[in-house]
């Protein structure tokens, strides 16, 4: 019995889930809700009522239908009806299914996301709770008492008068951004200077070289002359 209860429920809530089911339930609601305006607009005799009552239905149909045709043979309290009776008639006899319909309300409630916000706690659930946020709660107290003791300063002339400063930060912040802006041109600049300063140091050690390699030759030169003998 128990497997058949477990099978029953899988069946009635994969049935559920499904689209076929999803579609059908939209049709008979809609088609309900057609009968029932179809009875108010012959009861009605503005024309401009009776048009715009069109138009929403048109326009809830297609929310609703989507890209399906709505289906006019099926009749909304026919398809109610024989669904009353198919679940009546897997019903009944069966304690246990009907014990678990009759928790799915409570059920139902205690899944929306509101419900805790109305759940009461006991004394003592609030007293844990209170005793759980102790240390931060006394750190908050004396975060507080600081700014008490220090609100005389706070509320000073100094303080005060910031706002009346605001104009003069403001001159003082594009001043340094202007010396900011020089203070870089001014080191690039410097970085040039120091770049041709050393190709400059460095051709002159070439020059030097070279200069002291031709003395060196000239001065060999003349000590052979020196001590070649006259004839």
């Amino acid at each position: 019995m128990s497997l058949f209860i477990k099978n029953f429920v899988v069946f009635w809530v994969g049935l559920l889930t499904s689209r076929r089911l999803l579609i059908f339930t939209f049709k008979i609601i809609i088609n309900y809700f057609l009968s029932h305006c179809v009875k108010l607009s012959l009861k009605m005799t503005d024309e401009a009522s009776i048009d715009s009552i069109e138009r929403r239905i048109a326009k809830l149909e297609q929310e609703v239908y989507d890209s399906a045709a709505p289906d006019s043979e099926n009749k909304s309290i026919e398809a109610l009806m024989s669904i009353h009776n198919r679940l009546q008639s897997a019903v009944t006899g069966r304690e246990k299914i009907t014990t678990l319909f009759s928790k799915l309300d409570d059920l139902q409630k205690y899944l929306d996301p509101s419900f805790k916000e109305h759940m009461s706690l006991t004394e003592t659930a609030k007293l844990n709770l209170v005793l759980l946020e102790e240390d931060r709660i006394r750190s908050a107290v004396d975060s507080l008492q600081t700014v008490k003791d220090l609100i005389q300063y706070l509320d000073s002339e100094h303080i005060r008068a910031v706002p009346s400063l605001c104009p003069k930060l403001y001159e003082v912040s594009q001043t340094q951004l202007k010396l900011q802006e020089n203070a870089a041109e001014l080191t690039t600049e410097t970085r040039q200077l120091i770049a041709n300063y050393d190709n400059l140091i460095m051709s002159l050690s070439k020059q030097f070289i070279l200069w002291d390699s031709m003395l060196t030759e000239i001065e060999k030169g003349k000590i052979k002359k020196k001590k070649i003998p006259s004839s």
